[in-house]
């Protein structure tokens, strides 16, 4: 396209210069070239803008539908988590709503109360038996939370 639009500037440029065959026409030749130059670097960003917006509206979409995946998954496991302890429990947010679903909180101190541990966003937690929530950490040492 480019060399397409730099032959037509060239080609008015000749017209100029056989029909008027005259300096002006002599003159035009840079002013053509330096016009077909300059629209092809305005022409250039325009497709760059075009194209860099219509990445970003797919990627937009492409995360809304994988936020909606994620919050119908989470739905589903929330059920199952209450009767399995050992089951990672995440909250999540719903992408319509956009709003916390608290019951994984809930669950959570369900299954302490019931099992006496509880599995929240990838870390063990253990109830004690005064009710303090703890956790373990690596040399067996109970790390209190609440």
């Amino acid at each position: 396209m480019d060399i397409l639009l730099t032959i037509v500037f060239f080609l008015i440029y000749l017209v100029i210069v056989l029909y008027l065959q005259s300096v002006i026409g002599i003159l035009f030749l840079p002013l053509a070239i330096i016009g077909a130059t300059i629209y092809i670097k305005i022409r250039r960003d325009e497709i760059r803008k075009e194209t860099n917006a219509r990445i970003e509206r797919e990627y937009e979409i492409e995360r809304a539908n994988a936020r909606k995946e994620h919050a119908e998954y989470w739905k589903k496991q929330l059920p199952k988590c209450s009767k399995d302890p050992d089951l990672d429990i995440r909250t999540f947010q719903d992408p319509d709503k956009n709003e916390s679903w608290n019951n994984s909180w809930d669950i959570h101190m369900e299954r302490l109360v019931e099992f006496g541990r509880s599995k929240y966003f990838g870390k063990m937690y253990y109830l004690g038996k005064r009710g303090g929530i703890y956790t373990l950490s690596a040399d067996g040492s109970r790390n209190y939370k609440y």
